[in-house]
């Protein structure tokens, strides 16, 4: 590996190149649950069926196809948290509505597409579980994906979903729930409880997977220093871990970085203690031989910046050579985003760390 010192990377952020991700990885997450709320709203209801929806945009209001959607549960029922109660086997539905005027308010959602299934067993705690749509969903400018689940073990028994609070909030998040019967997906305002995000704070662990960059992978470390935004850069990552699915892929995505920013990512096989380099505000939490991987980037509209790794020649940038620094079976390896930024004068922030184990 090419051993990268700091000081010697700050050219990476001038905007030499600008490169555009091709597709669009779909999480306003940071992967890790702050709390658990109920699927029907912030307090129990009377429902026979909740759910939850999230408000995404495809970059530069192009389109895209949406092949599956993760969500992150709760290990409990509302209604009995302490209890051995499980959502296990509960029938949940997840769908994809269109946005006809743009505006991320589901009330006028038109129903693109919608899958079935069952809850597996033991994946509560934060863990995603994927659904897969039997035909992929085309989407234009801004859509919805959602996820319901059938309330099965009593009248409060209104299910919990995983919400991440970090990033306070921000009204791209719905609830709704209907005390009738299954919940209408094509006409949501004929629900009993209608979409709404009153008391609502922060966003669902609720993704789109757009069938190229595959489902969630990796595990968050070192929480950022909030940005000129007054939020914290996260880093996550869509791919395959899976070798008896496909080859290795890892689709780093840089969220909550401040709009038409510059930087880049940096990949280690070591983390420390964060230390923040001079010239930054940041917290640098990478250490021992640490890798450019990319040319220098521009966050979207979105605030997003996406990077496909090369996995057989992680150090895609300068001296790397093909093969040499690829990844093998039993490493784990680091990734963190490096952004410009303005605090208020000019200067640089990070993103959390992604960990990422290749088995």
């Amino acid at each position: 590996m090419r051993n990268v010192r700091i000081a010697a990377m700050s050219v990476a952020l001038a905007p030499a190149l600008s490169l555009t991700a091709p597709a669009q990885s779909y999480a306003l997450d940071d992967g890790k649950p702050g709390v658990y709320q109920s699927l029907g709203g912030p307090f129990p209801t009377f429902a026979d069926e909740s759910g939850i929806m999230q408000a995404f945009s495809v970059p530069g209001g192009g389109s895209d196809r949406i092949e599956s959607i993760s969500i992150a549960f709760s290990p409990f029922w509302y209604f009995d948290a302490g209890s051995t109660q499980t959502i296990d086997g509960a029938d949940v539905r997840v769908a994809v509505w269109s946005d006809p005027n743009g505006d991320k308010n589901p009330s006028d959602a038109v129903l693109l597409g919608v899958s079935g299934g069952h809850v597996a067993q033991n994946t509560g705690s934060g863990q995603f579980v994927t659904y897969t749509l039997p035909t992929p969903v085309s989407v234009t400018g801004s859509f919805f994906i959602g996820a319901t689940l059938e309330a099965t073990f009593g009248p409060l028994s209104t299910a919990t979903g995983a919400i991440d609070e970090s990033q306070g909030y921000q009204w791209d998040s719905w609830y709704f729930s209907n005390d009738a019967g299954p919940i209408d997906v094509v006409q949501l305002s004929q629900n009993s409880q209608p979409p709404t995000n009153v008391l609502l704070t922060g966003r669902y662990l609720l993704r789109a997977n757009d069938g190229d960059y595959g489902v969630p992978i990796g595990s968050n470390l070192c929480l950022a220093f909030p940005n000129s935004d007054g939020v914290r850069g996260e880093l996550t990552a869509t791919g395959n871990l899976d070798s008896s699915v496909g080859p290795w892929r890892v689709v780093l995505t840089a969220t909550y970085v401040p709009r038409q920013s510059f930087g880049v990512f940096i990949a280690s096989k070591a983390v420390s203690s964060p230390v923040t380099p001079p010239g930054s505000v940041g917290r640098l939490c990478l250490s021992g031989s640490m890798l450019l991987i990319t040319e220098s980037l521009q966050s979207t509209d979105s605030r997003m910046m996406i990077h496909d790794v090369d996995l057989m020649n992680v150090d895609g940038v300068g001296a790397g050579v093909p093969g040499v620094d690829a990844v093998l079976a039993g490493e784990t390896w680091y990734f963190q985003g490096w952004h410009r930024d303005l605090d208020p004068t000019p200067t640089s922030n990070f993103t959390s760390v992604l960990e990422v184990a290749f088995q």
